[in-house]
């Protein structure tokens, strides 16, 4: 199931003609930007893609990477990742309101009593946001603050604010 979910998120990213529109003007579809709080913990760096850009909607897919600790309880290089992925919409010309729905997969590091050393546990994450980004359809400087709900193990749910800078290509 991992594996299909993980297929189907690739093929969006490297299928990018599918949702292409065909304008006068160059729309910007690659944004590479860090996060500051939200769905990847503390700070994240992303890669996002638009699929869609028409008439004041946008539509996005986000890829992510984190880690909360980089050395395990043993003090060696471990790290923990966090991957959060996303599909987001927006609405409005350079000042947009954004919803979102993702899912961040989370690898830590955890001591395995019956093994008695490090062993790695995977878990999913839910997550929804409202935003507001500021982000030209032509490139340029991006910016975003969003509210993020988060299902910790889609169970409990926590309240992250995120504030992101990057750039749009």
């Amino acid at each position: 199931m991992k594996c299909i979910y993980l297929v189907f998120i690739l093929s969006i990213f490297i299928d990018s003609n599918a949702f292409a529109q065909k304008d006068s003007l160059e729309i910007s579809r690659n944004l590479i930007y860090v996060e500051v709080g939200g769905a990847g913990g503390y700070g994240s760096v992303n890669y996002e893609r638009v699929l869609l850009d028409q008439n004041k909607f946008m539509f996005t897919a986000r890829l992510g990477l984190s880690s909360y600790h980089i050395k395990d309880f043993r003090n060696d290089f471990n790290p923990d990742i966090l991957i959060p992925l996303a599909l987001s919409g927006s609405y409005g010309e350079n000042h947009k309101l954004e919803l979102g729905i993702g899912q961040t997969v989370a690898n830590i590091v955890h001591f395995d009593f019956t093994e008695n050393k490090p062993a790695r546990k995977t878990n999913f994450h839910t997550f929804l946001t409202l935003g507001y980004r500021y982000q030209k359809s032509t490139g340029g400087i991006f910016f975003r603050f969003a509210y993020h709900q988060i299902f910790e193990l889609n169970e409990y749910l926590n309240h992250w604010a995120g504030v992101s800078f990057g750039y749009s290509l």
